[in-house]
């Protein structure tokens, strides 16, 4: 979600004083089921002898030209029947992060107002960014890319906004143009354990239906089987040399190299064959070696 916002641009930076306001303009198109609002700022440290740590106090609120919206927030009376309470909406003056939600929002200009309530020094800048959601499915796994084994458990994983429709889940093998069934699951669920088909392709996607919405792999993704009986052949002394071989996989176009370097298993090589060599410093030290098929 943080990366498919910052791709959108759904995000921006300004700077209040004492008194000042800001005024941003945020469009919502049609079919948000609920819009989001997040207000940031960095707060300077807080004096230890001050009644509270926040410094700058910025005031955020929302209005769609009739109704004004307000922040998120909770009662932090210290006792247990106050703080079991769910959130309200009102003026925040304890948290340098404010949010602010609309179900259901009309198709229109909403106008996001800051305010510099409380800026004993200067300015104070300030982040946005915001988030609409809708009531069609997302697939959040397999998105597309993976490389998943044949007949194993996998967790399909999904978002979405509507919990009161049940969900029907399916698969392709063939970048989507035929569709096979999985299974229907509540609409409160947002995960499924499904045993992959027994076949290699690198055209599988997943599909997520609810209520005439479907959601899809983004891209698709594999179904290819691990290279089996990975082993040294032979080890060359004079030039520290090892000779990495494999069982050949049914379909496999070629074959990735890995070796664990400082932190991770790093790519080294690629072939065609069934085997590979690999040069090391010394011999003496400990290797880790990995092969995958594609």
């Amino acid at each position: 979600k943080a990366t498919i916002a910052l791709e959108e641009g759904r995000y921006l930076s300004n700077s209040v004083s004492q008194g000042t306001i800001n005024s941003h303009t945020i469009n919502v198109p049609a079919g948000t089921s609920r819009l989001k609002v997040m207000v940031y700022w960095a707060d300077p440290e807080g004096s230890t002898s001050g009644a509270q740590a926040l410094v700058n106090d910025l005031d955020a609120t929302m209005t769609d030209g009739s109704s004004v919206f307000f922040p998120w927030l909770l009662n932090t009376t210290p006792n247990a029947a106050s703080l079991n309470q769910p959130a309200s909406r009102g003026i925040d003056n304890l948290n340098n992060v404010e949010q602010i939600a609309i179900d259901n929002p009309s198709a229109s200009s909403y106008t996001l107002t800051v305010s510099g309530s409380t800026i004993p020094f200067g300015s104070a800048q300030y982040w946005v960014t915001w988030e609409y959601i809708n009531d069609t499915p997302v697939v959040i796994f397999p998105m597309g890319g993976e490389g998943l084994e044949p007949n194993t458990n996998v967790r399909i994983q999904w978002d979405a906004w509507n919990s009161a429709d049940n969900f029907f889940i399916e698969y392709s093998l063939d970048d989507g143009n035929t569709w096979i069934p999985i299974s229907t699951v509540l609409g409160s669920l947002r995960i499924l354990t499904w045993t992959t088909p027994n076949v290699q392709t690198g055209e599988a996607r997943i599909r997520i239906s609810q209520n005439g919405l479907s959601g899809v792999s983004t891209e698709n993704f594999s179904l290819m089987r691990r290279p089996e009986n990975v082993r040294l052949d032979r080890v060359c002394q004079d030039e520290n040399q090892l000779v990495l071989v494999w069982d050949p996989v049914v379909d496999a176009f070629n074959y990735d190299i890995f070796m664990l370097g400082s932190e991770y298993m790093d790519s080294i090589g690629n072939t065609t064959d069934t085997s590979f060599t690999i040069t090391v410093s010394d011999l003496s030290e400990e290797q880790w070696l990995a092969v995958r098929a594609n």
